[in-house]
Formats: structure tokens, C-alpha cells, sequence
């Protein structure tokens, strides 16, 4: 039967593919799977959507895979200052992957205002937590960074890291 000029076929696979289409704009049982999924199949575009529903719910793996897309440039645009404030995000919810790369952000001044002092504290709060290949990261950046700085600028870096010990990471600065 055709009403309006389609007829059941067409209606359905108009239906079909409309619905295929509205899959990453509809609701998933576990959209983090949904994510990953879609970043190991190389559709980072899908993944970027996904995970930026996720950051913006307050999701810090979520904030902390953006960030990383961001800062790579796949399925969004490469945009160093959206990578730092994504990661500075998910540090301050107590991911230490994200303070290790918020530390070497403003230890390069990428994306964010080169302040080594920030570096340094980020950086350490990343040691805390870290092991392995990060920690070892985490601590080659801080000596040198440490090197460099002068004896004010390592009392104020250490002023802010007991700062954030008392006061938690979520109010670190």
C-alpha cells in the first residue's frame, strides 16, 4: 500500500537508515564501551562524540581520552589548549595520567601558559600515583624541571604541592 508516495519498503529503509544514523546521538547501555569500540575500529570522529558527552557529564577517563584526541587531532581538530584544559579537568578529579600530561603541557608551554612551577606540582602529584614507565616519566621531567628553577620558584612550587595534599587535587594551584 502507498500513502504519500512511499511505499512500505522505502518507508522502512528511510526508517532504517535514519535510525543507523541517530546511533551516536542515542542513549547506550554503556556508551565507554561504545567509545572504545569506536576509537580500536579507527572511527575517532564517533569516539570524540561519545567521549565528549562523557567529559561534559564530569567523566574524568572520559575528559582524559578527549584530551588525548585533542592533542593528536583525530576525529576533532588538533587543539593544544582544549587537550590542557581537558586534562587539567580529569587531574583535578585525581587522574594521575592527566596530571602527568597537564605537567609536561605547561613544562612546554603547549596549549597552556609555560609555568614550570605548575609543571613541577603537576608532575609530582602524578608521582604519587603513578608507577611503572609513567612514574619514571613523571620523575625525569620533574629533575629537570627542578634544575631550572630557582630556589623561590621551588619553595612556591613546594607551597602549592603540600597545598594540594591538604586541600586535595580537586583545589590544586
Amino acid at each position: 500500500m502507498m500513502r504519500y508516495g512511499l511505499s512500505f519498503s522505502s518507508f522502512l529503509a528511510i526508517a532504517f537508515l535514519i535510525w543507523i544514523g541517530a546511533g551516536p546521538v542515542l542513549a547506550s547501555e554503556n556508551p565507554k564501551a561504545d567509545a572504545k569500540a569506536a576509537f580500536d575500529a579507527g572511527d575517532f570522529k564517533t569516539a570524540a562524540e561519545i567521549l565528549s558527552r562523557l567529559a561534559s557529564q564530569g567523566d574524568q577517563a572520559a575528559q582524559y581520552n578527549l584530551a588525548m584526541l585533542y592533542l593528536e587531532g583525530k576525529g576533532v581538530p588538533k587543539d593544544d589548549a582544549m587537550a590542557a584544559s581537558l586534562f587539567e579537568d580529569s587531574a583535578r578529579q585525581g587522574n594521575p595520567g592527566a596530571a602527568l600530561d597537564l605537567g609536561i603541557l605547561f613544562r612546554n608551554g603547549q596549549g597552556i601558559r609555560k609555568d614550570l612551577e605548575r609543571a613541577y606540582m603537576w608532575l609530582q602529584m602524578a608521582m604519587i600515583q603513578l608507577t611503572g614507565r609513567d612514574r619514571s616519566t613523571a620523575a625525569r621531567y620533574s629533575k629537570e624541571i627542578a634544575k631550572s628553577l630557582s630556589s623561590d620558584q621551588m619553595q612556591a612550587a613546594q607551597d602549592m604541592i603540600e597545598n594540594c595534599r591538604d586541600v586535595g587535587v580537586e583545589y590544586c594551584d
